[in-house]
């Protein structure tokens, strides 16, 4: 009878061992859900990212940065942020920052209780209706430990974790290609999708206008879906005109948008009697082109020359140089490059520019049939004025006219005095 009675009570102790090492590990593992935040079942062991970084982080002042936003401790001990597009929510209580694998469905807020062991994503969201454009990506913290005062034993913040580039952006990640292809009008681009954001991307291509910042909401053209690159062409586009391009990539989260490129559509045909050149200055050793007509012009392919020399380039224009209606370019000579930084190598002249000496200097388009020139001799009025005053420019009058002297007027229009000055 007594080894029964010491057999019976073994296995009530051996059930109630079960049951307490069940409820243990259902405390441990399971966070508590209030919201119906779909919390999937958390690991006892999380390894923490490389990235997390561990901060203290008072509730008497300061603050630390994430998502580009500092966030704070209140004295009540909450999570708190004063922009509207920054929340939390709490996901329970976990056992490391590696446990937070999944992104809440609800229950963000602007405040949310600090508490020791517990979870939690931060979440940046911005959507512009205008522009057809919404953005959100995440954060991820866990509170290791209350920090506590020695005197007293009251809470003064708490040492968080987290991890500002967790790999849960929301919208997805999009880059835009450059322009190929250009016509008077059509011209070919794409984009590449780097990350799906967490969501499959539905939809993916590329939008352009005559206005900055394009959207879907103006010409776009679709590309399939998925990560990956793509090309799409543009078509119907006006001649001569400047469009903004970007592409494009939809999830369940919304749209993202890459960086924005431009072109301009090559004009039927070209004008290039419109391009002229309109100053000239050899004391800051400039050279001025200007562009007469209602529509911007690419210089593409036109070239200079100097001093009678045609097989010396010293300046050939390229896909940048653009021309607007009724306005001007001004290059510099390659001597004064150190006094224009702001400047790329692209508009500086390979050649000095005197004002005391013989000069010729020629502009070609690009098919090699002279456009424009200038000449003087060493005896003109240029070098002989410049020696008795301050320097001045030979300037053109209006519409490619007469040239005269004139102080100079870099990317201005030029004042129209003096008596005109014959060519040599």
């Amino acid at each position: 009878m007594k080894t029964k009675s010491f057999v019976i009570s073994m296995l009530v102790i051996l059930a109630l061992c079960v049951a307490a090492i069940s409820c243990n590990k259902d405390t441990s593992t399971t966070p508590t859900d209030p919201d119906n935040t779909e919390i999937p079942n958390s690991p006892t062991d999380c390894i923490d990212p490389e990235d997390a970084i561990t901060v203290n982080l008072r509730n008497d002042g300061g603050s630390v940065t994430i998502l580009d936003y500092p966030i704070t401790i209140n004295t009540a001990n909450n999570f708190e942020s004063s922009n509207e597009n920054y929340t939390f929510v709490s996901i329970g209580e976990l056992s490391g920052i590696g446990c937070i694998t999944s992104i809440p469905q609800s229950g963000w807020s602007n405040q949310v209780a600090v508490i020791p062991g517990n979870g939690y994503v931060f979440k940046y969201e911005e959507s512009n209706e205008a522009i057809g454009s919404y953005i959100v990506k995440y954060a991820r913290l866990y509170v290791v430990r209350y920090l506590e005062s020695a005197v007293n034993g009251g809470i003064l913040g708490a040492e968080i974790k987290y991890q500002d580039n967790w790999n849960w952006y929301g919208t997805p990640i999009v880059s835009t290609s450059i322009i190929t292809d250009i016509t008077s009008t059509s011209a070919v681009c794409g984009g590449n999708v780097t990350s799906d954001g967490g969501t499959t991307v539905t939809d993916r291509g590329v939008c352009w206008s005559i206005i900055e910042e394009p959207t879907i909401n103006d010409n776009h053209e679709l590309s399939g879906s998925g990560l990956g690159d793509y090309t799409i062409q543009m078509t119907n586009l006006i001649p001569g005109t400047r469009y903004y391009v970007r592409a494009y990539a939809k999830n369940d989260f919304g749209i993202r948008y890459g960086e924005q490129n431009t072109f301009v559509t090559i004009s039927e045909p070209i004008d290039y009697s419109k391009i002229v050149l309109n100053e000239l200055n050899g004391d800051t050793k400039f050279i001025e082109i200007y562009n007469m007509g209602d529509l911007e012009l690419s210089l593409e392919g036109m070239y200079i020359t100097k001093d009678g020399n045609e097989e010396d380039i010293k300046w050939t224009g390229d896909a940048t140089h653009i021309v607007p209606a009724h306005g001007y370019l001004v290059l510099y000579s390659i001597d004064t490059q150190a006094d224009h930084p702001e400047l790329g190598d692209n508009m500086f002249f390979n050649s000095g520019l005197s004002a005391k000496k013989t000069i010729r200097i020629a502009l070609y388009m690009a098919d090699g049939t002279e456009r424009d020139v200038f000449t003087r001799g060493s005896t003109g009025e240029w070098g002989q004025t410049i020696s008795n005053v301050a320097p001045q420019s030979y300037a053109r009058t209006p519409d490619g006219g007469d040239w005269k002297l004139a102080d100079p007027t870099p990317g201005r229009a030029n004042p129209w005095y003096g008596e005109p000055i014959p060519q040599e």
